[in-house]
């Protein structure tokens, strides 16, 4: 018997701190459910319904269907009406693990389950209902007191949410939503549920910091303008400029603030300015905010990971306090994180150091700790992309590389890259980094871009990253050698783009492409890697272009707009999908491996694995290095290695 619910709810804290934080204060006004094909049932707490028949369905079902299923299990925990993950299926997760959108009304746009109108009618009724009223409103919570109409409506909505969850759950597709595929899942859940610790008393003393340094900074603009002009103004700050000093900016973006910085023809006012912008508006340091606000009571920040949340290839997401996107920090640095913690933690970083918040962007990572007794074991795959773009496209020179250094008798792939792609020693590469050239760097930034045909503007940008330019002409010879000596690879990308074109344009198609299985379900295109898991590009075609060949469209959610629309891919690209797609499996599948030898994951980044352990030799990084590099059955010969350490207070190894 499958049981479908759908919970309302109402908080004077808001949703975007986090489920967790969120039901810690959660009153659940309407529980909607149903059970199979049943009549929808609407249970209004707020008059007094008795929930009688839910709780007994509650008891009967085999399986619970929730959309977001994370945010339903933990309110209705709240009251006690608890069940084992195993009996709880998320439609949320089955529609990301398929590339499709996470959210229940572009997915019944997409699968017309519903009128669009009273889709944007029930988000207005959430709005009015489900959250306090602005301060100004006479009425500071609408009720089915104060607004009896609409609460009607309200309860209309949530049944109508019953009946969408219904129908999304039998049409989904299912080839990624294997046992397997819900065990990652529910690790995923119960990853999220188990959180990591917090310095609480550093992200305080973070907050104070930057409350006290941006006052400052303002109070400095002040003198130097004669107004109350803030920094954080952008057009206004860009209007003064011109109009006092005749300086024309064309955007207020840190990399052309760095630039212009660096004039020395510019005036020091106008210098001086433009550093305090970026000292200001250093967006990294609002995540000490966030983290305050997304804590839970026992000092534990959970949900910080969302599942396939990178809809192509799989890989987590991050929210809240977004442990994936933490800022890297400099090298010059990295070196003061341990003193930098302890002044902002004793409130004088802004005495000790001349750029106290780009110490405190820096100190991020060491807000995640070990709870008392504990430490945590960090261990992270090393090259993992590289190593899977050689290994699936039979790179040989480059797998040998990497096996000989993970014996201990070659040079690291940054190094042997460049070596390679330009035909000199890796010695001369060496020599070339200690006398302080960029030749290693340019092997970083070839591996790590290049290897998915990223050309002149990729390579550019990652050389911005790393603080290094060449001219255009100086990047393309470097492409060129590049693909010149990875010619496998160059050969990988354009055989699986036609591979793919050829599957398109065949009814019912199917091959087999090196590793890989290409073939068509339905209106889908699938890319089947080796664990069995499959890419999916949703009612793919090929398009004509101005270059007299085809490009291959399909339908997906667009990373930079959210959107659900067509989009162009190629070889390069879906080499790009492969690969992520396929380190994500090997994590996913190493994950068991850890957890079931005691090790407690309590977060994921990319590649690596935070756990944490009781602070005793029974657990190590070692061991953690080593269950993390376990090589999939479904991997013959991809050759893994993976560094760790261990710490109380997490930070970039």
């Amino acid at each position: 018997m499958i049981l479908y619910v759908d919970t309302e709810t109402f908080n004077e804290v808001p949703i975007n701190v986090g489920t967790a934080r969120y039901c810690e204060s959660v009153e659940i006004m309407v529980i909607a459910w149903a059970v199979d094909d049943g009549p929808v049932e609407v249970v209004d707490l707020t008059a007094g319904d008795v929930a009688h028949n839910f709780v007994q369905a509650w008891e009967d079902a085999s399986l619970v269907v929730a959309h977001n299923a994370f945010f339903d299990r933990s309110v209705l925990s709240t009251k006690g009406i608890t069940r084992p993950l195993n009996q709880w299926h998320c439609t949320q997760a089955q529609a990301l693990a398929h590339s499709l959108p996470g959210s229940l009304d572009k997915l019944s746009a997409i699968y017309n389950l519903g009128d669009a109108a009273k889709d944007k009618e029930g988000k207005q009724l959430i709005q009015l209902f489900c959250k306090p009223r602005p301060k100004t409103s006479k009425i500071r919570r609408a009720t089915r007191e104060t607004h009896p109409a609409e609460w009607q409506k309200f309860l209309d909505y949530a049944g109508q949410d019953i009946v969408a969850l219904r129908a999304l759950h039998k049409k989904l597709p299912k080839w990624n939503w294997t046992e397997a595929e819900r065990e990652a899942w529910m690790l995923h859940e119960t990853i999220n549920d188990r959180g990591f610790a917090v310095d609480l008393d550093l992200a305080e003393q973070a907050v104070a910091l930057d409350a006290r340094v941006k006052a400052s900074l303002q109070d400095r603009t002040a003198e130097i303008t004669g107004t109350d002009l803030s920094v954080a103004q952008r057009d206004a700050l860009l209007a003064h400029l011109l109009a006092e000093y005749g300086v024309s900016l064309p955007d207020m973006q840190a990399a052309t603030l760095e630039r212009r910085i660096e004039d020395e023809t510019l005036p020091e006012p106008v210098r001086e300015l433009l550093q305090i912008r970026l000292f200001a508006t250093k967006t990294s340091n609002a995540k000490w905010s966030k983290l305050l606000a997304s804590v839970s009571s026992d000092g534990r920040l959970r949900g910080t990971a969302k599942f396939c949340g990178a809809s192509r290839t799989g890989r987590i997401s991050g929210s809240l306090f977004q442990p994936l996107n933490l800022p890297r920090p400099p090298k010059a640095l990295k070196k003061e994180i341990p003193t930098g913690v302890a002044a902002i933690k004793a409130g004088v970083a802004d005495l000790i150091y001349d750029n106290p918040l780009d110490v405190a962007s820096a100190c991020l990572r060491g807000a995640i700790v070990a709870a008392p007794g504990k430490k945590l074991c960090v261990a992270d795959l090393n090259a993992i992309e590289g190593r899977i773009t050689a290994w699936h496209a039979g790179e040989q020179w480059a797998l040998d590389a990497y096996k000989a250094f993970d014996r201990g008798v070659g040079h690291e792939m940054y190094t042997m890259q460049y070596a390679q792609t330009f035909g000199v020693t890796p010695e001369a590469v060496l020599a070339n980094e200690a006398e302080g050239g960029i030749w290693r760097q340019m092997g970083k930034v070839l591996v790590l871009l290049c290897g998915f045909g990223g050309s002149v503007k990729a390579v550019q940008k990652g050389l911005a990253l790393y603080g290094l330019s060449l001219t255009e002409e100086e990047i393309l010879r470097a492409v060129k050698a590049y693909r010149r000596a990875n010619k496998r690879t160059q050969d990988y990308w354009y055989a699986l783009e036609d591979a793919v074109k050829s599957i398109i344009t065949t009814v019912g198609g199917f091959t087999t492409f090196q590793k890989l299985e290409i073939k068509k379900s339905g209106a889908w295109l699938r890319i089947i890697l080796p664990s069995g898991r499959s890419l999916s590009y949703d009612s793919p075609k090929l398009e004509p272009n101005s270059r007299g060949g085809y490009d291959i469209m399909f339908y997906g959610v667009n990373n930079y707009t959210r959107k659900w629309e067509l989009m162009k891919t190629y070889g390069g690209r879906l080499t790009e999908n492969v690969v992520q797609a396929t380190a994500r499996d090997l994590l996913v599948e190493n994950e068991f491996i850890i957890e079931d030898a005691g090790h407690e994951i309590v977060m994921t980044c990319y590649d690596e694995a935070v756990t944490e352990v009781p602070d005793d030799d029974s657990y190590s990084a070692k061991q953690l290095t080593q269950l993390l590099s376990t090589v999939p059955h479904w991997a013959p010969g991809l050759p893994l290695a993976a560094g760790g350490f261990e710490t109380q207070r997490y930070y970039k190894g």
